[in-house]
């Protein structure tokens, strides 16, 4: 069974606050009647809503890297792969493939260095790994459905 709103514990009272909504709220109704003056209030009271429950929750969103810098270190890690084919280079060395795609790689503590190259070289391994499941699943087996009737 879900819980109403009623049955929510509130914390203590903030005096005033319901004042400042009240006064807010009529003033969001007359700049938005001016604007549109023959639209559904109940739809503009779930904006507000929408609105308000966005801006009063807003939680930090995890800074993600960038496609391209990732795209292009997929690029320079496979360019040392060639070369340790072709016998130039012994290892992937990644230290030059974070210093061209992390942004202020060289500006970093020791830690961040490690976290950052880190989450680089993962980045770059599960993008060439789902490349490769794709391309196994275009040339791989047949459907099931092609393969057989179970009666056969």
């Amino acid at each position: 069974m879900s819980r109403s709103k009623s049955n929510r514990s509130h914390g203590p009272r903030v005096p005033g606050m319901g004042v400042e909504i009240h006064r807010l709220a009529g003033r969001l109704m007359r700049q938005f009647r001016k604007r549109h003056p023959n639209a559904d209030p109940y739809v503009f009271r779930d904006e507000v809503e929408r609105v308000f429950h966005q801006a009063l929750t807003r939680r930090i969103a995890k800074k993600r890297r960038g496609i391209l810098e990732v795209t292009k270190a997929v690029g320079m890690w496979r360019r040392q792969l060639a070369e340790i084919r072709r016998g130039q280079r012994k290892a992937v060395t990644w230290r030059p493939i974070a210093l061209a795609c992390i942004p202020g790689f060289s500006l970093m503590s020791d830690s961040e260095r490690k976290r950052s190259l880190r989450r680089l070289s993962n980045s770059v391994y599960n993008r060439i790994r789902r490349a490769a499941k794709r391309a196994r699943g275009k040339a791989g087996e047949r459907p099931k459905a092609l393969v057989g009737s179970k009666t056969e």
